[in-house]
């Protein structure tokens, strides 16, 4: 319902809707979750990190939660801190394809050629028919160093 309000323009009732499921749920990941991306949309950068960690905390079997809030680290430029939350939430979800798929492209962005091209193997391994996957790894290995 929250998202629905959204939709329809209703940023103020999506966020009150999803505030007043954790005064009576305090626990509940997803919600966390949900509001920190309607954090994350309407700007508040530093509130929806904390909402996005705190769903990771609460769920830490959710491989999408550590995902979404290692790439708004990210994208608010902590990048350390995006690493060190994906390679923990792989540790727990090795086979997750988009934790792989950050790792090694956030490592790329970054410089670090050696790391990428590492991730990008294990994703290869995993799957040796991703495109995406492939496609990183022949960047990352024509790039002179």
């Amino acid at each position: 319902l929250a998202e629905l309000y959204r939709n329809l323009g209703g940023e103020a009732e999506a966020r009150a809707m999803l505030e007043g499921g954790l005064a009576r749920q305090p626990d509940a990941a997803d919600l966390h979750h949900a509001l920190g991306l309607l954090l994350t949309r309407a700007g508040e950068t530093q509130q929806a990190l904390s909402e996005l960690a705190r769903a990771s905390e609460l769920a830490p079997e959710a491989a999408r939660y550590a995902y979404v809030q290692g790439i708004a680290l990210n994208s608010a430029g902590q990048t350390a801190d995006a690493l060190r939350v994906l390679e923990a939430a792989w540790q727990r979800h090795p086979m997750d394809r988009d934790l792989l798929l950050a790792l090694a492209t956030i490592n790329r962005d970054v410089g670090d050629r050696e790391a990428a091209l590492r991730w990008a193997e294990r994703l290869l391994e995993r799957n040796p028919a991703d495109r995406e996957a492939a496609a990183l790894q022949r960047e990352l290995l024509q790039k002179p160093d």
